[in-house]
């Protein structure tokens, strides 16, 4: 009875099998780790901007609420004594 051949497991994988062709170039790797590095800098570009939009308006508000307050103090009546 004939007994099967076990190929061993190959460290360095090739295009027709173990260590048989060429071994295989992965050049999409480096194309998708500058699109993962392209998208994190648009990711975070994108906060930055949105939270200084936020911080421009609080300061916006900030200012329209002291002219709002400056001007109620103007028009406030005098107290009546006693």
């Amino acid at each position: 009875m004939p007994v099967p051949s076990v190929r061993p497991a190959c460290a360095h994988p090739t295009v027709s099998g173990c260590g048989r062709g060429t071994r295989r170039e992965y050049p999409l790797h480096e194309m998708s780790l500058a699109l993962i590095i392209v998208v994190i800098a648009i990711t975070a570009l994108t906060a930055v901007g949105v939270i200084g939009l936020f911080l421009w308006g609080a300061v916006k508000d900030g200012e329209d609420n002291d002219a709002i307050q400056a001007s109620i103090r103007r028009l406030r009546l005098p107290r009546r004594p006693g």
